[in-house]
């Protein structure tokens, strides 16, 4: 079985010695995929069935949005492209107040609704969340034994272990996870991972580029006219990456570069500042460079459709 540190998708070892290839202009569907976190911490070790309920506060993790009614938590989801499967955080405003944050995160992962519609979820869609517990900061996920019925290749499952890895380790009592089963721990599920040992979040899992601001609401990604300021993170070699606007009328708006904070194997943030006056859709395309002529990965892209107003 695969252990969980630096797992590998598909190369992820020469992750920022990748190929490019120029953008598409097309936005890509995904193939389906066959006390303070609001969960009572428990001290003890031993291996009870976790509890049913239990609810405590929890530390904002971002801030939330001026109409939402509940706080927001960040949910991690599913990005399938050529370059391979990889996990990225979708921010989600919880319907409603509640000491339960970590409970409504979780709630969000298994229903499996990003935002985005090019993301996608590696939770079977028949498996349920039975319950959530704090153990010496690891988080006890008990789930349903349908997802039993479920059958997965590596990568799926790799991408299951780290939705949920990340999505637990996004508050702050919470180091790593660990899966149970109508109440019971378990040391394999579909015969790929080990997970009779806590399973950590890997930095690796993460989308070599992410878009993180303007938020997608709605499925939809809109700006007014004008100033645009693009933001998100970013683990590509020597810090950089391209980014292409292309217009309405298909003309090439922008082709340029973009510089992140920080360069692989670290993730960096970065900003990027846009001036598009032109009413209607624009395809903005970031897209890893090629620094291996072609003997690495297919390189990381991302496309989406930005509605300017």
């Amino acid at each position: 079985m695969v252990p969980m540190t630096r797992w590998l998708i598909v190369g992820l070892s020469v992750a920022f010695m990748a190929a490019a290839c120029g953008p598409s202009g097309t936005e890509t569907t995904p193939p389906e995929l066959g006390t303070e976190d609001g969960v009572e911490e428990t001290p003890d070790p031993e291996p009870d069935p976790p509890d049913e309920e239990a609810e405590e506060s929890v530390e904002e993790p971002t801030e939330p949005a001026d109409d939402a009614d509940g706080p927001p938590v960040e949910v991690y989801f599913v990005r399938v492209v050529d370059a391979g499967i990889w996990v990225e955080p979708e921010v989600h405003v919880l319907a409603e107040p509640t000491t339960a944050v970590a409970q409504g995160a979780l709630d969000i992962l298994f229903a499996g609704e990003p935002h985005d519609p090019s993301l996608t979820t590696a939770v079977p869609e028949d498996t349920a969340l039975r319950s959530l517990d704090i153990r010496d900061r690891v988080l006890v996920i008990d789930v349903t034994a349908d997802i039993l019925g479920h059958s997965a290749g590596s990568s799926e499952e790799i991408a299951f272990a780290q939705q949920l890895a990340h999505t637990g380790a996004s508050f702050p009592t919470v180091d790593a996870i660990s899966l149970w089963i109508d109440g019971e721990p378990i040391d394999e599920l579909w015969g790929h991972l080990d997970w009779s040992e806590p399973l950590e979040p890997d930095p690796f899992a993460l989308s070599p580029i992410t878009i993180a601001e303007p938020r997608l609401e709605d499925g939809r990604w809109t700006a007014p006219a004008g100033p645009i300021v693009l933001r998100g993170e970013a683990t590509v070699f020597e810090a950089t990456f391209g980014i292409r606007v292309i217009g309405p009328g298909g003309d090439v708006l922008v082709d340029d570069v973009v510089t992140a904070t920080q360069g692989g194997p670290e993730r960096g943030t970065w900003e990027y500042r846009l001036d598009l006056d032109e009413p209607g859709n624009h395809l903005v395309v970031v897209f890893e460079e090629d620094p291996s002529d072609g003997e690495g990965r297919p390189p990381f892209e991302l496309t989406r459709t930005l509605e300017v107003e």
